[in-house]
C-alpha cells in the first residue's frame, strides 16, 4: 500500500513539475528576447555610429527592455548629426567666401563661427 501511495505521489509530482516547467521555460524564453534582442540592435548600431554613420535611429518594440537607454542613444546620435551638419555648413560658407574673394573681416567671422562649432566638442 505504501508503494502504491509513493508511486502515485511521485507520478503526480513529476506531472506537476512538467506542467509548471513548460510555461516557465516559455516565459523565460520570451523575456530573454525582450532583453537580448534590444541589446543586440543597440550594439550593432553603436558600432555603425562609431564608424561615422549618424543616420541611424534604433527602434525598439513597446515591450522591449532598455527603452530609456535607447532613447538616450538616439538623442546622442541626433545631437552629433546636428553638430556635424552645422560644422559642414560653416565650412561650406567659409569656402564660398574664400572663392568669392569676400572681405578679410567676413572670412574672419566665418572662421570664428566654424571654430566655435568645432569647439562644441570637448576633445
Amino acid at each position: 500500500s505504501w508503494e502504491i501511495f509513493f508511486e502515485a505521489v511521485l507520478g503526480g509530482s513529476l506531472a506537476s513539475m512538467v506542467l509548471v516547467a513548460i510555461p516557465v521555460a516559455a516565459l523565460a524564453l520570451l523575456e530573454s528576447h525582450r532583453i537580448v534582442g534590444p541589446l543586440y540592435r543597440v550594439r550593432v548600431n553603436l558600432e555603425k555610429i562609431t564608424e561615422g554613420d549618424l543616420t541611424l535611429e534604433t527602434k525598439l518594440r513597446k515591450a522591449d527592455e532598455f527603452r530609456v537607454f535607447n532613447d538616450v542613444m538616439n538623442n546622442l546620435t541626433h545631437s552629433l548629426r546636428d553638430k556635424v551638419l552645422r560644422i559642414s555648413e560653416a565650412e561650406r560658407e567659409l569656402s564660398q567666401a574664400l572663392e568669392n574673394g569676400e572681405s578679410q573681416e567676413r572670412v574672419s567671422e566665418l572662421r570664428a563661427s566654424l571654430r566655435e562649432k568645432i569647439e562644441a566638442f570637448r576633445i
